[in-house]
């Protein structure tokens, strides 16, 4: 790590063969997870993370992210992830985070090809005891903040991208696509009474179909950063700001990956969200809600020290 000195290395942020054993079993059933749900346009060619010698992801207030630059063949995603509490409010008064993740480097349409993710190891001190509800709540921690590198950050909105006959020719995009902004559709986002609202079409459908409001503009986001759904609309939804039992990965988030133009969804993989099904409009619009407090993580003030790291690659089919 550069630009903020160097971190030292924590008795706690050491891994251990449960430790190991733990955060392995949480990638692989994310990778899965995201295998079965998305396909993604094709790398041409082998994936270069980084465009020099090293690379990295610079994190406000923390430092530098550095990562060797390397081919990977049949590649369209690398995550490289961490343990370390640094950044993780751990000793903090305050309320402790999780996970961190970010996108750190995008390809020519756009879309995220490394992102780095980050466990907060201070909250990791008893995996060998923990519980499977427990385990779950790590789980679904994880691919929600996986998830931000993805797709679902305000530094990625203006990059989706979408198929339209509007769309000029000569660029570097696949002939008919560009962003929704060049396609003369509008901002990804709208701000309406108050509140931030991502209005793409995929998602606006879903949200009028699922809480049966015809009026809805499109999906109301979290108001402290707009990058989570609505906790009032969507409570249990992974990509809410919290994470609830019986977490789920509904149809809207599925929605917003295909929206982003950079994969395919398979909605038949979405699970039910109960929240507001069928409520209508007057519980759509029975008010915002301005201070609902979220606790899974940030999405770019992130943990930058890498105390071990492995690479994931290729987490999605492809088309």
């Amino acid at each position: 790590m550069t630009g903020s000195g160097t971190v030292p290395c924590r008795d706690r942020d050491m891994e251990s063969i449960a430790l190991t054993s733990f955060i392995d079993s949480l990638v692989l059933e994310m990778k899965s997870t995201f295998q079965d749900r998305l396909q993604v346009r094709q790398v041409e060619g082998n994936l270069m993370a980084g465009t020099s010698f090293s690379s990295g992801c610079a994190i406000d207030g923390l430092g530098t992210f550095e990562y060797l630059s390397t081919n990977y063949p049949n590649t369209d995603y690398v995550l490289f992830y961490s343990v370390s509490d640094v950044g993780c409010n751990c000793d903090d008064n305050g309320p402790s985070t999780l996970a961190y993740a970010t996108p750190c480097q995008i390809d020519v349409l756009g879309r995220p090809v490394v992102g780095i993710a980050n466990f907060c190891s201070c909250q990791l001190s008893d995996v060998d005891s923990m519980s499977s509800s427990d385990r779950d709540m790590w789980f679904y921690t994880f691919l929600h903040e996986v998830t931000h590198a993805l797709i679902f950050s305000t530094l990625l909105y203006d990059l989706y991208i979408v198929e339209d006959a509007s769309c000029p020719s000569g660029t570097s995009m696949p002939t008919g696509w560009c962003t929704y902004e060049d396609a003369g559709l509008g901002s990804v986002t709208i701000v309406s009474d108050q509140a931030t609202y991502i209005q793409t079409p995929k998602v606006r459908g879903w949200a009028q179909n699922h809480y049966g409001c015809d009026e809805m503009v499109g999906m109301e986001l979290d108001p402290k950063d707009g990058a989570h759904w609505s906790g009032r609309l969507a409570d249990n939804e992974y990509m809410t700001g919290r994470i609830k039992p019986g977490a789920c990965i509904s149809g809207l988030t599925l929605a917003l990956f295909d929206d982003s133009g950079w994969y395919r969804a398979n909605a038949s993989f979405a699970e039910p969200l109960s929240s507001g099904k069928e409520e209508g409009c007057d519980f759509v619009n029975e008010g915002i809600d301005l201070n609902y407090q979220r606790s899974a993580g940030a999405t770019a003030n992130l943990c930058a020290v890498v105390v071990w790291v492995v690479v994931v690659a290729m987490i999605a089919s492809r088309v």
